[in-house]
């Protein structure tokens, strides 16, 4: 859901960090290719979707569907999202190989890297570096400004009283992946909001994800 009151106008040029270490100065957000879903999402609530030429798989919202699909996974072809003649990249630190986003950034297309956000509190630093890496950070403060909101709304309607024990599964069934979250998923931070109580940060599982059986 967009915010209020039109698509906001780039202020540019922006430098803006990368989460790969580089300075990456943005000088064109007229076509925008996210190469995540996440990050896709945040693009087209600034107001910012229109501008937006392709998706990555992970982008199966109902506005970024009718996109031409550049990424599977996390096997990002360098000639299809040149193809589409992005002025910028942004992207997760999960996506690669390191050779196709090198040959993106060496056709000299800015591509701004952007840590995931693996609990709430991450959500609004995220959102803030992808409007400020677009030009339009008075948009990223309105919507912080909304989420916060709308995060007070969901605690305050969380019933009192015993706290259910959830866990939160990963089935990847056709690649025969099955894990279970524990701390640091981004998963527990969502069930703690929530009033419950993170089944595998219980059982003390020590990564964000461990394989399960049933």
């Amino acid at each position: 859901m967009p915010l209020e009151g039109g698509a906001p106008i780039p202020g540019l040029p922006v430098t803006v960090g990368s989460s790969d270490g580089r300075k990456v100065t943005v000088a064109d957000v007229s076509r925008i290719l996210p190469l995540n879903g996440g990050v896709a999402e945040i693009v087209f609530t600034l107001g910012l979707g229109e501008r937006v030429v392709g998706r990555d798989v992970t982008a199966t919202f109902e506005e970024a569907k009718e996109l031409p699909l550049v990424t599977k996974a996390h096997d990002v072809s360098a000639e299809s999202v040149l193809s589409l003649k992005p002025t910028v990249v942004p992207a997760g630190t999960d996506i690669g190989p390191d050779e196709a986003i090198d040959q993106i950034r060496d056709a000299g297309v800015p591509v701004v890297v952007l840590d995931p956000a693996t609990e709430l509190s991450g959500v609004s630093t995220r959102t803030t570096r992808i409007a400020e890496a677009l030009g339009v950070p008075a948009a990223g403060e309105a919507l912080n400004a909304r989420i916060d909101g709308e995060l007070a709304a969901a605690r305050a309607a969380v019933p009192e009283g015993s706290r259910p024990e959830v866990a939160f599964l990963s089935m990847r069934g056709s690649a025969a992946v099955y894990l279970i979250g524990g701390e640091g998923s981004g998963a527990d931070s969502l069930v703690e909001a929530a009033g419950a109580v993170d089944a595998g940060e219980e059982s003390g599982l020590d990564g964000p994800f461990t394989p399960i059986t049933s």
